[in-house]
């Protein structure tokens, strides 16, 4: 335990820490609870319309997990007795995620989702799906399933970008 972890009145400044370090040497053990994600993040940027999904397919033999982010716009129109727009409301969009591992297989479901809220600028969320490493080829296709808006209704479902994520343990290479 390092000595800076007291002041100088030899009273403890740091409670319940541990340190750990690590050298830089070949094949040592990698640090506890350490992340040892390589990820790759591919942009998608479109929107996501009611019966017109998007698919996206990538190769990749080491992938253990798709990560997949999207971002939302919600709002209901408010109205008076009148019909005037008085302000906005919650309001919510359901969707899906499919993942289709290797080439012959189908389209899974891996959720159907649905956001709720009151969001005047995008608001994102991140999925996170672990997958079989058996295949290299994977496809993902998000679905909107609550129909196209109204005048009454501002629901924008916008597919951002998916990662490819790689467990991997990183090892410094020997000098010669």
């Amino acid at each position: 335990v390092s000595q800076s972890r007291y002041a100088a009145n030899g009273i403890e400044n740091f409670k319940g820490i541990e340190i750990s370090e690590r050298k830089g040497l070949p094949f040592q053990t990698p640090l506890q609870d350490f992340n040892s994600e390589i990820t790759s993040e591919s942009s998608v940027g479109v929107e996501v319309k009611f019966n017109n999904p998007i698919t996206r397919t990538f190769v990749n033999e080491n992938c253990a997990a798709i990560r997949v982010r999207l971002s939302f716009v919600l709002s209901e129109n408010q109205k008076d007795k009148d019909g005037n727009v008085t302000g906005t409301k919650a309001t919510n969009l359901q969707y899906r995620v499919w993942i289709k591992q290797g080439t012959s297989n189908p389209y899974q479901i891996f959720g159907t989702y649905t956001q709720t809220g009151k969001y005047s600028e995008p608001y994102e969320r991140i999925w996170f799906f672990t997958i079989d490493q058996q295949y290299d080829e994977f496809s993902i296709r998000i679905e909107r399933v609550t129909a196209n808006d109204t005048d009454d209704f501002r629901r924008i479902l916008k597919w951002e970008s998916y990662s490819v994520v790689i467990d991997s343990i990183l090892n410094f290479k020997r000098l010669a």
